[in-house]
């Protein structure tokens, strides 16, 4: 009986590691993307705030298209695939501990399972397990180097849209605001 529960959760272990190698495949292709040198906001014909002509002063400023389109498709597919995986983790979790119930043995370990199992079913769980544990150590090391990056950049986009809102606050004070109205000085009095 614990043989087919061991083999229903290396089928999670299985689709765990197809979806952690497809996650790692992406966040390496993310990262040599974040990696490429790049402006981060496009300034629409070379605009400045002293030298700006458009009617309402507004400085045509906006975000790299593809860097944001990037960024957001990763996160999105990022945020579905650790869904889908900590969905995986829970049923894997209710199976060990049915597992743990059947062999009367409380904290899962691969050890304990060794007499219940064949020798071939046993080597099979622990190589996917040793898989398992290295794909997700890979992914966390990916995390690490992609997330530093990441703020930087968020903070680099940060920064430049401050110093042209400056620009743009420092403009609008001291620009005329159109011709002034004329005032007339009642001199009899």
């Amino acid at each position: 009986m614990p043989e087919k529960l061991i083999r229903e959760l290396m089928l999670f272990y299985r689709d765990d590691l197809r979806d952690l190698e497809e996650l790692r495949v992406k966040m390496n292709e993310f990262r040599d993307f974040l990696n490429q040198p790049m402006d981060r906001t496009e300034k629409l014909a070379n605009c400045d705030p002293e030298h700006d002509q458009s009617p309402k002063g507004d400085l045509p400023l906006k975000i790299n298209d593809d860097w944001a389109q990037e960024f957001t498709k990763y996160t999105a597919w990022r945020s579905e695939c650790y869904q889908k995986l900590q969905e995986r983790a829970k049923l894997e979790l209710e199976l060990q501990t049915k597992v743990c119930n059947l062999i009367g043995k409380l904290p899962f370990q691969a050890v304990t399972l060794q007499p219940y199992l064949e020798e071939g079913l046993y080597q099979e769980f622990i190589g996917l397990s040793k898989a398992l544990r290295a794909k997700m150590a890979e992914v966390l090391a990916l995390d690490d180097v992609i997330l530093p990056k990441l703020q930087m950049e968020l903070e680099g986009i940060k920064l430049e849209l401050h110093r042209l809102q400056n620009a743009q606050r420092t403009k609008n004070a001291y620009e005329n605001l159109g011709p002034r109205e004329a005032r007339f000085i009642d001199k009899t009095k």
